[in-house]
């Protein structure tokens, strides 16, 4: 454990080099590829450090993509030419779903993103229906030429059980309108609802066509993803998908040292399963990518993810540990004691002994003892003062210990435009 960090030092650092900091600890090039991750409870300083990292990058010029919880982040950073995607926003570009489409094997990757899978076996196997019969109707629709993905859309989510196995016929989910498996069919179908009611808001929308993946490709400066504590419900499988298919489209790109492309996270255990999150961060650094998530809750995250939780965690090379709680089985405190770690320690055992007969004699032996603590307790940890914790580089073994001030940003916009759908 090193001494406090030197934060004078670290914006001086940050400053002349063009680097990134994490609670104003610098990080190299290498270590922004191996990805971030803070947490803590509410009001520990958790998007302040994560706000603080968003203006780093945006003062270097590098390309972003934020999911940002009451639009905050946005309402400081936000660039002319940046796009907005929130269907209750007014200024929200107008995504266009089969503009995702753009070979064979894309339906089924869109499928996947629209329908994440939850990491539960049974309700999987249903999710995994749900995706072949979503992958199969938009194959079958752009295939027949048969109209605009809000057409789509619309007939998606009014169509009879007789049309949807017109939409169907010839495709691998025609074997879920067989006589008998009716069941079976308002099974699935009611696992796509959720997914073509979010979709249903795209549907009103004018402007110009916004596909995700050739923003990636050919666009500049940042997307956001803003979203109110009321809009959660509706728009969490929507930012899920779009995050998916920006980091999917990032690894189709060829290999560079060069590029640098964020995804930012702030609450991710407030949104859904980012499908592909926990292998993509193996593999998205030979491709500039860098990814940065927060949460609060540990068991919500497991909650989402499953084991993989642990794998997403593990995956973030720069940890930036804050003040959390403690739940069920130890919480969110015990996982932040355990990242940080333990050491051995040497403490001397003193022993006194003292013998009666004609003379009282008395003896002490002193020996020294090796022991395990822990660094950190959890106890401590769960006290922390706001914007105090502790930070990990990638790179290096030793963890800082860190505070660092609140920066209260000019604001540049309005974190939201409440559109006529609002």
């Amino acid at each position: 454990m090193r001494g406090t960090a030197n934060l004078l030092r670290g914006r001086l650092i940050t400053g002349l080099t063009g680097r990134v900091a994490l609670a104003g600890v610098p990080l190299t090039p290498e270590d922004e590829t191996m990805h971030v991750a803070a947490i803590g409870a509410t009001g520990s300083g958790k998007s302040t450090a994560l706000r603080a990292l968003i203006a780093d990058a945006s003062r270097r010029g590098d390309r972003q993509v934020v999911a940002d919880p009451d639009g905050s982040a946005l309402s400081v950073f936000h660039q002319p030419g940046d796009i907005i995607l929130n269907p209750y926003d007014a200024r929200c570009a107008r995504w266009d779903l089969l503009s995702e489409i753009e070979q064979v094997g894309d339906f089924a990757m869109v499928a996947q993103s629209l329908l994440p899978h939850l990491g539960h076996g049974d309700h999987d196997q249903w999710i995994s229906y749900g995706q072949q019969f979503l992958a199969s109707a938009m194959e079958s629709w752009v295939v027949n030429a048969m109209g605009s993905s809000a057409e789509f859309v619309m007939a998606l989510g009014s169509a009879n059980k007789a049309q949807l196995k017109a939409l169907c016929q010839g495709t691998p989910a025609a074997r879920y309108f067989e006589e008998g498996g009716e069941r079976m069919l308002a099974s699935i179908l009611g696992t796509v609802t959720p997914a073509v009611a979010s979709l249903r808001s795209f549907a009103v929308q004018t402007g110009p066509a916004f596909s995700v993946r050739r923003w990636v490709r050919n666009g500049s400066g940042s997307l956001w993803m803003p979203y109110a504590a009321n809009q959660i419900a509706a728009l969490r499988g929507l930012i899920s998908c779009w995050m998916n298919l920006a980091i999917m489209e990032t690894l189709s790109l060829a290999p560079s040292t060069e590029r640098r492309i964020w995804f930012h996270v702030d609450e991710l255990d407030a949104l859904g399963r980012i499908e592909g999150l926990k292998d993509a961060q193996a593999r998205l650094r030979k491709f500039g990518g860098r990814v940065a998530i927060g949460f609060q809750s540990f068991a919500q995250v497991k909650q989402i993810y499953g084991e993989g939780a642990h794998t997403i965690i593990e995956n973030c090379g720069n940890l930036l540990l804050l003040r959390c709680g403690l739940s069920e089985g130890g919480g969110t405190a015990e996982l932040a004691s355990d990242l940080i770690g333990s050491r051995e320690v040497d403490r001397d055992d003193v022993s006194q002994s003292r013998t009666r007969g004609r003379f009282i004699s008395r003896s002490m032996s002193m020996q020294s003892k090796r022991s395990i603590e822990d660094v950190a307790l959890a106890s401590e940890i769960m006290q922390l003062h706001n914007r105090e914790g502790f930070v990990k580089r990638a790179t290096e073994s030793d963890w800082w210990r860190v505070r660092f001030p609140y920066v209260n940003y000019p604001l540049r916009v309005q974190g939201f435009e409440l559109g006529h759908d609002s």
